[in-house]
């Protein structure tokens, strides 16, 4: 795509993410936010690379969502990996309590959590990850490797 059509990727703040919004509205804000991701392309971009990740995984894998909102992503891969034959267990972080509660009929395992403050990393069997700061790209991994959490200044 011609870069003139692109818009630069700014960084700033996350407003949802303050603690002095409303729950209310961060919920509903989440809520339309799934609706554009169906609408426009940003469920089935992810969904593209999870059915890439799970090829190789075997029957039984572990897919971890950063920022998981409304856990419409993890949601829609667990209907995917369950055509593919694949159980799929799915952790949705979300640094709003509200989200993580909203996210609870999605996946199956809501966590509270900010990954960016608290810098977690994954250690899979031996090796370790750091989880990615770009909400937007899930990480599958096989269910048969060691699945610690671990939480860093």
């Amino acid at each position: 795509m011609p870069k003139l059509l692109t818009p630069r990727r700014r960084r700033g703040v996350e407003y949802l993410d303050s603690p002095d919004v409303d729950p209310t509205i961060v919920t509903r804000s989440l809520a339309d936010v799934a609706r554009a991701n169906a609408l426009f392309g940003g469920t089935s971009c992810a969904i593209e690379e999870v059915k890439q990740a799970l090829d190789g995984v075997g029957s039984v894998a572990t897919l971890l969502d950063v920022g998981t909102g409304l856990g419409d992503i993890p949601r829609r891969a667990r209907e995917i990996a369950h055509q593919q034959g694949v159980q799929l267990t799915t952790i949705g972080l979300d640094a709003a309590a509200a989200l993580a509660k909203a996210s609870k009929s999605s996946v199956s395992f809501p966590v509270c959590g900010d990954a960016l403050r608290l810098r977690v990393g994954l250690a899979f069997g031996g090796h370790a990850a750091e989880v990615p700061g770009d909400r937007q790209r899930p990480l599958v991994v096989d269910r048969h490797a060691e699945l610690d959490v671990v939480a860093g200044e």
